[in-house]
């Protein structure tokens, strides 16, 4: 439903999360735990895709005007192909890599020039680019602290929360050849300042920029 009508309001990006179920279904879901978005209960990462489809045609059924949990592969084939999207893989864990490994496993399904790989966990962008170094990848961070992950995962793309960028983190960018991809920009003026300073992406969470 959202990603629709991102496509419909003339978005050419578009950022979605993914978990994987027990047995590597990957799923757009911005939790892990089914009590946040659907009738269901229990965790998607501890369940067998099967079990959450009765949870996700109930829920389908009762608000048509939305739909909960697609699988990855079903929105790429339902959006035009010139949408571009920013795949954000999430992690309950550093060391979990499994959703990384379900979706290197089908990565040669999805175009490579469509999709930007981005996570919080420096394992995964580390693990993509180890294994998948054609993939675009964006690290992402809320937390200043965390940015000298950059110098070992070494990404296409640094992903920081909007109040966290500044001149000083847009010519650190410029120095290490990163482009910057900025988060949470839900006004006018914070719009126009990452325009003036030629911020390569803007991540909003509304429909419109008032």
């Amino acid at each position: 439903g959202s990603f629709i009508d991102a496509q419909n309001h003339g978005f050419q990006w578009i950022e979605l999360d993914v978990v994987t179920t027990k047995d590597q279904e990957i799923v757009c879901s911005h939790n892990f735990d089914l009590e946040r978005e659907t009738m269901g209960s229990g965790y998607i990462t501890e369940l067998c895709y099967d079990a959450l489809y009765p949870i996700i045609i109930e829920h389908n059924s009762k608000y048509d005007d939305q739909s909960v949990l697609p699988n990855l592969i079903d929105v790429f084939k339902t959006l035009d192909s010139h949408i571009k999207i920013n795949v954000e893989v999430k992690s309950p864990f550093a060391s979990d890599l499994r959703t990384a490994r379900a979706l290197s496993k089908i990565i040669k399904y999805i175009p490579k020039n469509r999709i930007i790989i981005s996570s919080f966990n420096p394992f995964v962008i580390l693990y993509f680019k180890l294994f998948h170094r054609d993939i675009i990848t964006g690290f992402l961070y809320q937390n200043q602290d965390y940015l000298w992950f950059v110098n070992w995962i070494h990404p296409s793309y640094i992903h920081p929360r909007a109040d966290l960028l500044n001149d000083e983190l847009i010519e650190y960018a410029k120095n290490k050849n990163l482009g910057i991809n900025v988060w949470t920009i839900n006004n006018i003026p914070a719009l126009e300042w990452c325009r003036e300073k030629k911020v390569d992406g803007i991540i909003t969470d509304l429909g419109e920029i008032k």
